[in-house]
C-alpha cells in the first residue's frame, strides 16, 4: 500500500565525528507542510516502544495539520516500515 500519510523515516546515525551534511529534502517538506511535527531521533529497537509511536501516528492520521517524522537506525527499521505501509 501507499502507506500513512503525513509520516516519513529517514534513516540515520550519529557520531560527534560524524558530517551531519543537509537536512534530508523530506523533512524540510514536511517542517512547511504540517504546523505540528511529532520526532524521534535514536536507535530504532522494540526497547523503546516505538510501535506506540506508529499507534499515536494513526490516531492523527486525518489530521492535516501534524506529521511524524522518526531518524534513526536499528533492527526494527524494516518493520516499523511495514506497520506504516499496512495502516
Amino acid at each position: 500500500g501507499q502507506g500513512m500519510p503525513g509520516f516519513v523515516y529517514a534513516a540515520n546515525g550519529f557520531l560527534p565525528t560524524d558530517d551531519v551534511g543537509e537536512i534530508p529534502p523530506e523533512i524540510l517538506e514536511y517542517r512547511q507542510k504540517y504546523r505540528f511535527l511529532v520526532g524521534y531521533v535514536g536507535a530504532i529497537s522494540r526497547y523503546y516502544g516505538l510501535h506506540r509511536l506508529v499507534t499515536l501516528a494513526e490516531q492523527y492520521r486525518d489530521r492535516d495539520d501534524v506529521g511524524f517524522v522518526v531518524v534513526g537506525a536499528g533492527h526494527l527499521v524494516d518493520e516499523m516500515k511495514a506497520q506504516i505501509r499496512h495502516s
